[in-house]
């Protein structure tokens, strides 16, 4: 899927725009900018799936083959950053993954590779940010809930089960699982996960270069 969308965006050239014109006879000169920056921009790539799924940790390990550049945002670290009193309600997520996606997507049009580690639970979230990043990739971390409850790598589960801790998805309020992700992973050491997103990427990045080298 993912390969298919690239091939098709990427292999259009440059010198079959430039005598492209709309159905209007208008200049195509937009129209060839705009593929240009397509052509230069980045990738979104958004890490999905429970609390402790392995989100932060597999987009680490990504993070660490890449030969280009690229950044994280840690969706847990960005919440205190950008919206530091915000909440956990319907609203406050909303609002939250709203700038997430455009945070992406903008630094995505720079030309960097940006790994996004949020839960989003709700696919409106993760279609949002996919709708304005230049490209975008889903990956899901496919972990059970008994799993994550076991890792609860931030004491989230435990919280919920004293009461403590309300509005957490996979327990009473609900996560929206990707229905056709670019990639689905077990969790954060699942190797062949990692291997072909870091391919994919590799790929992409090697058609991106002949086009701006062209």
């Amino acid at each position: 899927m993912l390969d298919a969308a690239f091939e098709t965006m990427e292999t259009a050239t440059f010198e079959t725009s430039l005598g492209a014109t709309d159905e209007l006879g208008n200049d195509s000169a937009k129209r060839t900018t705009a593929l240009r920056e397509r052509q230069h921009a980045g990738v979104v790539v958004w890490f999905t799936g429970l609390p402790s799924s392995g989100k932060s940790s597999l987009a680490e390990r990504v993070q660490a083959r890449l030969s280009e550049p690229c950044c994280l945002l840690d969706g847990d670290r960005l919440r205190k950053i950008i919206h530091a009193n915000a909440g956990y309600s319907a609203s406050d997520r909303d609002e939250f993954y709203t700038t997430l996606g455009a945070l992406a997507a903008e630094l995505a049009r720079q030309g960097l590779v940006v790994l996004v580690a949020a839960t989003a639970r709700r696919r409106a979230h993760r279609q949002h940010a996919r709708t304005h990043a230049p490209h975008f990739m889903e990956v899901w971390l496919d972990s059970g809930l008994d799993e994550c409850r076991k890792r609860d790598a931030k004491g989230l589960y435990a919280g919920f089960a004293r009461g403590s801790v309300r509005d957490l998805p996979g327990e009473d309020v609900e996560y929206e699982a990707p229905e056709s992700p670019d990639v689905r992973a077990t969790g954060a050491r699942d190797e062949a996960a990692l291997q072909l997103i870091v391919h994919r990427l590799e790929e992409r990045n090697r058609v991106r270069t002949a086009c701006i080298d062209g």
